[in-house]
């Protein structure tokens, strides 16, 4: 159940945080074999003077991070920092405009459905793809 925070500058649509979300959902069950159900998104804005880019980055600069269970291969991982990159390009993001980490943790680090550790749980997918 990964956890992924969409940083951006303020003023996108709904529309667009929800194209944003939906690119970010299908690379992960794509590559990353997470359901596409079995993800917590949430938008964080910052008004354009509250964050220095890296320079030459526009207005359309997306970060994505993402934090989730280790174990996913480096090929796999490779795979969505692609598929999200072609998919944000397709929604008028500038590929280099796009920074994508990935923050990893064990399983026994989170506790889902009522405070179960997570390596105790069968989460219906395989994590290490």
């Amino acid at each position: 159940m990964p956890q992924v925070r969409i940083n951006m500058i303020k003023g996108r649509s709904r529309a667009e945080k929800l194209a944003v979300s939906g690119v970010v959902r299908q690379a992960m069950a794509s590559a990353l074999g997470v359901p596409e159900s079995g993800t917590n998104h949430r938008f964080v804005e910052f008004q354009r003077e509250d964050w220095i880019l890296p320079e030459g980055a526009s207005e359309r600069f997306v970060l994505i991070e993402a934090t989730l269970f280790a174990g996913r291969s480096s090929q796999a991982k490779g795979d969505f920092y692609a598929a999200v990159t072609a998919g944000l390009t397709a929604l008028g993001v500038p590929e280099s405009d796009v920074l994508i980490v990935l923050i990893e943790g064990p399983r026994e680090n989170w506790g889902l459905r009522g405070g179960q550790r997570a390596d105790l749980i069968d989460m219906g997918y395989r994590v290490g793809v």
